[in-house]
Formats: C-alpha cells, structure tokens, sequence
C-alpha cells in the first residue's frame, strides 16, 4: 500500500506540475511573439524538403498546406522526395505528386526528387534530396506529408536566423483531434501535445533547448557538414539532437506550431511507440556514434546530462501503464481523482493554444486517461521483441511507416 500512496502522490504532482508549465510556456511564447514580430528580416532563400512514401492519400493536402505559408515566392522553393521503395504503378506517390503539380496554379516552385535505392528511410531520402539540390539555398527546411504549419512559420524562423549565433530552429508540433478519431488516436493527441509542450517548448523558450525532431526543423546551410541526418538510427532526430548537444549547438523555437495528424488505429500508435522506443535504448550505440564522428574519447557533461534524462524517461515509459493498471484494481477512486485533474489539464491546453476544433472537453479528458492506460505497449512490444537477444539470437529491425488519414 506504501508502494501504491507513493505513486498516487507521483501522479498528482506530475499533473499539477504540467498544469503550472502549460501556463509558464504559454505566457513566454505570447511574450517572444511580441518580442520579434516586429523585427528586421533580409528575407533568406529557403527550401522545403518533404520526404514521402505511400503518400498519394496525402499529398495534395501536403501541397496546400505549403502553398499558405507567408512567404516570398522567389524565396521559397520546395523539393518533395519520393523513394524507388515505392513502384511506379499510376497511383503511387510519385505519379499523384505529378498530377497535382500539373493541375494546381502554385505560388511556389516544386521539384520531384526520387531517391533511387530501395532500401533506407526518412534519413536517406533528405539527406539524398540535399545533396542534389540544396546548395543554392541559406535555409534548409524538413516537413512531413502530414505537417499543417501556421501561416507565419517561416517568417518567424528568419526572424530567428538574424541572430548569426543561431543554426537550428526548431518549430513544436500539437496533434489535433480534428477528425472523428478513436478514443486511443483522441488520447494520444493531447498526451504528445501535452509532452511537447511540457518537455521540449518550454525548454526552448529557456534557452535549454536539447532535442530536435524530424519535421518542423530549420537549418542554416553553413552548419550542414555533409548530411542533414544520421542515418544510422530508426530515428534519426535523436541522434541528430546528440550531436548538437555535444557539440554545444543552441536549438532556437519559433512561437507558432505545426499542427500534425495522430495515428488513427490503436495497434499504429503501439507500432509508432516501438519505433521511437527502439531508437531510445540505443542510447549506448548514440554516444558512440558521436564520439567517433567528432574524434573524442569522452562525452562532456551537457551529454551526460541528457544520457541521464533518456534513462529515466525511458523507466517512465516503460512503467507508466502496469502502474496505471495496479492503481485501477487496488484503489478506482483515484483514478476518478486524476480524471478530475486531466479535466483541468485539458481545459488549460484548449484555453491557451486553441489548436483542437472540437471543445469536448469531458470526453478527450477520458480519452487522455485511457492513453495511459496503452502508452507502455510500444515499448513493452520493444523489449519482448529483444528477449531472442539475451540468448545470441537476432531480431529483423524494420522501421514502421504510420499509416495516414485519407484526404475527403
């Protein structure tokens, strides 16, 4: 039972201490709006790469999304990367992408690029759309096939990129519940609008900001070395965000957020979570990785740091729903407790960021509890999958492609 009070009292203190950081975060980006709205920009060349596979349910909708940023149109050009993973068969990507483009007027110029291999991910096919066109640019940018950014993004990245100092801006996503989603899909909406708010903008906007994401990520050209990604890793945004903090590289946000869709079906957003996971254990391979490509013999102290933080967040991950499910069956009237508190908690997002079109607050605030209830089984299905290791065994690694909504 002491075991049991300890977690309640965890749990209640986490949800009182995210209710303090939404409000501290929302407050700071208010205040950098008003701090850089009116600022001097001379107007950089940007290029958006978006990489894409099995996209085709998507990619008109990709298109307009890009097509409302508030940009120059001689200033922006955009590069979407197909994949030779993908068959050309008249409905893939690459052949819809084609049709799109040649039946829209469009305000910005777009190139098809099509990674020639068959074999790579993400990673690949940015770093491959880079090198073939991206050296007449001063500002790389990477966004997904799902990625809806705010109208005035780029504006406020070279906003950002006047201050010299600054190689890497970062802009936060917030996953809306927009569509008729499941009570999971609805739940995992407002946990990862939640975490990113809690756990990366409110760093940023301290000037602490320590990891990187694979969309809504701007770069200044000069910092590139070679490629924009690793690609040694299923998730190449965290290697990437171990690079830049050994390194001492700063992470500038932007006060707007992209607005991405969430994984539709329960058994996706498990599959989701397994990837992500996979790529956290490997924490170890990480270090090593930086360590040989920056010829040290030791990491320094902000990475240790961040090793640290990894190892707990992955206990908490891992552990979040036994502990959840132990609470349920030993003592439900705190479970009724925390729905109380998820109440507030999801009325404070609603209240400050405004991003989700439907204000049923009750009813998201169940789905945010019941997500607890399913946020280990990514990772759980990770570890299983790794037991044949323990005994010399191998597992067939694979990363998941998430499934996305089909345009109406």
């Amino acid at each position: 039972m002491i075991i049991l009070r300890i977690t309640e009292f965890l749990l209640t203190s986490y949800l009182l201490y995210n209710l303090v950081r939404i409000l501290l975060s929302y407050k700071k980006t208010i205040h950098l709006k008003s701090s850089i709205e009116g600022a001097f920009s001379d107007k950089k060349r940007y290029l958006i790469i978006i990489p894409v596979y099995k996209e085709q349910e998507r990619i008109a909708k990709c298109i307009e999304n890009i097509e409302r940023l508030d940009w120059e149109a001689y200033k922006l050009d955009v590069c979407i990367c197909t994949t030779q993973k993908e068959p050309v068969d008249g409905n893939d990507t690459q052949t819809v992408t084609e049709k799109v483009l040649a039946d829209e007027k469009l305000k910005y110029r777009y190139e098809i690029v099509r990674y020639p291999y068959t074999d790579g991910n993400m990673a690949e096919q940015v770093n491959y759309a880079y090198t073939q066109v991206g050296s007449k640019y001063d500002i790389i940018c990477i966004y997904n096939a799902d990625s809806m950014p705010e109208r005035a993004s780029i504006r406020y990245a070279d906003i950002c990129f006047n201050n010299r100092q600054t190689d890497y801006v970062q802009q936060r996503a917030i996953y809306s519940n927009y569509q008729k989603n499941n009570v999971f899909s609805v739940g995992y909406s407002i946990y990862q609008s939640i975490f990113e708010i809690n756990k990366n903008l409110i760093k940023d906007l301290n000037h602490n900001g320590e990891n990187v994401v694979g969309r809504g990520l701007y770069i200044r050209k000069s910092a590139i070395i070679d490629n924009i990604y690793p690609t040694d890793f299923f998730c190449e945004d965290m290697a990437l965000s171990f690079e830049l903090i050994e390194t001492d590289k700063k992470i500038t946000t932007i006060p707007c957020f992209e607005i991405n869709e969430p994984p539709q079906k329960l058994k996706d957003i498990i599959n989701q979570q397994y990837v992500w996971f996979h790529t956290a254990m490997k924490v170890k391979e990480i270090i090593q990785y930086v360590m040989n490509k920056f010829n040290r013999t030791e990491i320094g102290l902000n990475t240790k740091k961040k090793v640290f933080r990894r190892i707990i967040d992955n206990i908490i991950w891992v552990t979040t729903s036994p502990l959840m499910l132990m609470i349920a069956i030993c003592d439900i009237r705190y479970i009724l407790c925390m729905y109380g508190y998820a109440v507030l908690l999801v009325l404070t997002v609603d209240a400050c960021y405004k991003v989700r079109k439907y204000k049923t607050i009750l009813f998201d605030a169940f789905c945010w509890i019941l997500y607890l209830f399913v946020l280990s089984l990514g990772p759980i299905k990770c570890l299983i999958k790794k037991l044949p290791m323990l005994f010399g065994g191998k597992v067939y690694e694979e990363k998941y492609k998430t499934p996305r909504v089909k345009e109406k």
